[in-house]
């Protein structure tokens, strides 16, 4: 092992491991997978070793560890705790007990809500309104009265509890109407859908260091529900647009041109500070 290069061990999913197309406009992978496979690296003093399994990973030796492991009946995982308990020494990113509060995403929600209870009245973020459904919702009007509980108008987009790891974990409705009651899979969170000028930005905390990227999201819906359907989506693909949503051909809305106001720059600018504040309180969770 040479002492001047520090090794990096990685276990990531298929999807983490695609590389980026820079002839797409929208995300096709990249990222971490892009740094593992620039040659370059290793020239500037890094090494990223695979992480497969025990019988592997026991030939190698790793500085640091970085996962993307999310299922938790995952036999990595074991393993990875096992190896890390006996080497104290290696650095893991992003600790696995971590796992634990994101791939719920009603554990995610009764976690933020804690946080916000636990700092109010300075807490920097809130969360839309939210019920949790364990079984299929039985009418339209069952429906509206679990939306009156929380306060909740049309539309909602409805999540199942799994928040990764598996197919089903990224199928996703917005629902405009009571009528599409039946589209609703439980089990599932239920959500009030906020427009959010169709962008939504990931914030990344290492320690003190905090990175916000932006990404494209859902569009902007008007608040006439009577000129919008419902729609069923797949997360992992392109998100549906403001077409998907109408009812008739070549739809206008009165949605919020962001660029025509500011640039996405400035509010990034604007609102780092929420962001970071919002961030560091989250990962200390």
């Amino acid at each position: 092992m040479n002492n001047n290069i520090c090794y990096v061990g990685y276990a990531l999913n298929s999807k983490k491991m695609r590389q980026s197309d820079c002839s797409s406009k929208e995300w096709t992978g990249g990222g971490l997978a892009d740094i593992i496979n620039d040659e370059s690296q290793h020239k500037q003093g890094v090494k990223f070793i695979p992480w497969i399994n025990s019988q592997y990973y026991n030939t190698n030796n790793y500085n640091i560890i970085i996962h993307k492991l999310t299922d938790t009946n995952d036999s990595k995982i074991n393993e990875l705790v096992d190896y890390l308990s006996n080497h104290p020494e290696i650095k893991l990113i992003d600790p696995i007990q971590s796992i634990y509060n994101v791939i719920s995403r009603n554990t995610t929600n009764q976690l933020l809500n804690r946080l916000i209870i636990n700092s109010l009245p300075n807490c920097p973020f809130t969360i839309p309104s939210y019920f949790t459904l364990d079984q299929p919702i039985g009418s339209s009007q069952e429906l509206l009265d679990r939306m009156k509980e929380v306060h909740m108008l049309f539309p909602i987009i409805c999540k199942p509890i799994e928040a990764c790891g598996t197919p089903i974990s990224h199928q996703l409705v917005v629902i405009v109407n009571s009528c599409d009651y039946h589209l609703i899979q439980s089990p599932c969170v239920v959500q009030q859908y906020f427009n959010h000028n169709s962008r939504l930005y990931k914030v990344y905390v290492m320690d003190d260091d905090v990175d916000i990227f932006e990404r494209s999201s859902l569009p902007d819906l008007t608040t006439d529900i009577k000129k919008l359907k419902s729609v069923a989506f797949d997360s992992r693909n392109h998100y549906p647009t403001i077409n998907d949503f109408s009812m008739h051909d070549n739809f206008t809305t009165n949605q919020i041109d962001i660029n025509s106001i500011e640039n996405t720059n400035h509010l990034l600018t604007v609102y780092r500070d929420q962001f970071e504040a919002t961030a560091k309180l989250i990962s200390k969770e």
